[in-house]
């Protein structure tokens, strides 16, 4: 991790320039990572607690990504990785990082959001696709979940996955 003022880099090509290049391949996905609003307020935490339990959450995520992933932190309470490969591979990634992020005793009292969208020829259609706030049916969930997005022309259909046990 590459400290950035306030937001954090993993080592390596910016997120978003990895982005438009695996775009010219129809290859990747983005993968977002972030907590609710509501349950990092309802902790009632200061700054350096809600940056230590986001940092916790950020060491957590990048311990269960693959190898050549480019990611940054996205905002406060976000971070935003490139994925290389395959969807199904992301499809399991996100998964597994949602899943890690639930056993992690800091970090289970938070409700996260964990979205992926191919990247396909349209990197920027991908990155909107993969904001969690972008969703009405994920933002009125009260629960962590992790799902993945086609990014469309009309809307973006969202399919909940299962994460493992």
């Amino acid at each position: 991790m590459t400290p950035h003022g306030p937001f954090w880099t993993l080592p390596g090509e910016d997120a978003l320039t990895s982005a438009r290049a695996l775009a010219d391949q129809r290859d990747g996905a983005i993968l977002t990572v972030s907590t609710t609003i509501s349950s990092l307020s309802s902790l009632r935490l200061g700054s350096p607690d809600e940056d230590a339990l986001l940092r916790r959450a950020w060491e957590v995520t990048v311990s269960h990504l693959p190898r050549n992933v480019t990611g940054k932190r996205l905002n406060w309470r976000g971070f935003l990785f490139v994925l290389p490969g395959a969807a199904e591979d992301s499809r399991r990634t996100a998964g597994a990082v949602l899943h890690a992020l639930r056993e992690d005793p800091p970090l289970t009292r938070l409700a996260w959001r964990v979205v992926a969208a191919p990247i396909g020829t349209d990197w920027q259609a991908a990155f909107e696709a993969a904001q969690p706030d972008a969703h009405p049916d994920l933002a009125k969930l009260d629960v962590s979940v992790a799902a993945w997005v086609e990014p469309t022309a009309v809307k973006y259909p969202v399919t909940i996955l299962p994460t493992p046990n």
